[in-house]
C-alpha cells in the first residue's frame, strides 16, 4: 500500500492530503477514487484511508482504520555527525532514518569542512519522510540545525532521565550494549569528520562525561562509522527492551558456561 504523509494529524474523518502529496497521488502514482493508501503524521499514527476524490488541486480521502499511535522508544538516539562532502550527507541522513534514530544533528567541528545551509537542511528533513515512506516508519527523524561542538556537549536534555554520550574514536573501548545503561533516557553519537577530532575536542568529550568508542579495528569514514555505531545503539536498544526485561530467562547465562561472549545480556 503506498504511503503518504500528513502533518495535520488525523482529528477528523476525512482529510485532504497538502499539495506536494496530492499531485504525487494523483499525477505520479495515477490514484482513483475507491483506492486505499496509508497516511502517517510522523508522530507515530497511522492510518488506512480510502480516496473519495482527485481534484486539481487537491486528493481528499476518507480513515478506514486508525491505528494505535506509536511511543518513541527510550531511550532517544541522537546523531550528532559532521557531515561529509556532496551526496554521502544525503545518503547518510536517509539511512538514518531507515534504522530508526530520533535525531540527526550536522556538527560543526575543528575540521569540518561541510556547513549545510537552510536550504540544504530543508532538502534534508524531506528525504527524511521520503525515507518514512520507503520504510514504513511512522516516526520522523529531525534534522537539527548546525550545532557547535562545544554546544552538543552542553545541550540540556529534554527529559529528566540521564544521557549517556560514546565518541567514535578509532582508540576507544570497543563497543559495549552495556555502555548504555538501563534507564538513560537519551543516547549522544558523536562522529568527528574526515580529519579526525582535535585533541581539544577529545579531552573535551571526555570531561563532558564521554566514553570513547571504537567499532572496528580499522579506520572508516565518516558515514560508516556514524551507521555502524548508529545501528548497533539501535540493536541494542531493540533487544534490551525495558527494565523488565533483564530478568527473563533468555537474558540469563547458563550456569557452568564460559566467559560471557561481549553480546551477552548484563546481569
Amino acid at each position: 500500500m503506498d504511503r503518504f504523509f500528513h502533518s495535520a494529524g488525523f482529528s477528523r474523518s476525512t482529510l485532504s492530503l497538502d499539495e506536494a502529496e496530492s499531485h504525487h497521488a494523483a499525477r505520479v502514482l495515477r490514484k482513483q477514487p475507491g483506492d486505499r493508501i496509508e497516511l502517517f503524521d510522523g508522530q507515530g499514527q497511522s492510518a488506512t484511508c480510502e480516496i473519495m476524490a482527485v481534484k486539481k488541486d487537491r486528493v481528499d480521502v476518507r480513515i478506514v482504520e486508525l491505528r494505535e499511535p506509536l511511543l518513541r522508544p527510550l531511550p532517544a538516539i541522537r546523531l550528532a555527525v559532521a557531515p561529509p562532502k556532496g551526496d554521502r550527507f544525503r545518503w547518510l541522513v536517509e539511512k538514518a532514518t531507515e534504522l530508526g534514530i530520533d535525531q540527526l544533528i550536522p556538527l560543526l567541528t575543528e575540521r569540518t569542512v561541510v556547513e549545510p545551509g537552510a536550504g540544504k537542511l530543508d532538502k534534508l528533513q524531506a528525504a527524511v519522510v521520503a525515507a518514512c515512506k520507503q520504510s514504513g516508519r511512522d516516526l520522523v527523524m529531525q534534522v537539527a540545525e548546525n550545532t557547535p561542538f562545544e554546544v552538543c556537549l552542553r545541550r540540556e536534555t529534554p527529559s529528566a532521565m540521564p544521557r549517556t554520550q560514546l565518541i567514535g574514536d578509532p582508540h576507544g573501548e570497543l563497543f559495549q550494549p552495556e555502555m548504555i545503561p538501563v534507564g538513560s533516557g537519551e543516547v549522544l553519537l558523536l562522529i568527528g569528520p574526515e580529519g579526525g577530532w582535535s585533541d581539544t575536542e577529545l579531552e573535551s568529550a571526555t570531561h563532558a562525561g564521554a566514553t570513547r568508542v571504537r567499532i572496528a579495528d580499522q579506520i572508516l569514514r565518516t558515514e560508516t562509522a556514524a551507521l555502524q555505531l548508529a545501528g548497533l545503539c539501535v540493536w541494542a536498544r531493540s533487544w534490551r527492551g525495558s527494565a523488565a526485561d533483564l530478568n527473563r530467562d533468555e537474558f540469563k547465562p547458563q550456569s557452568g558456561s564460559a566467559k560471557k561472549h561481549w553480546l551477552s545480556h548484563p546481569t
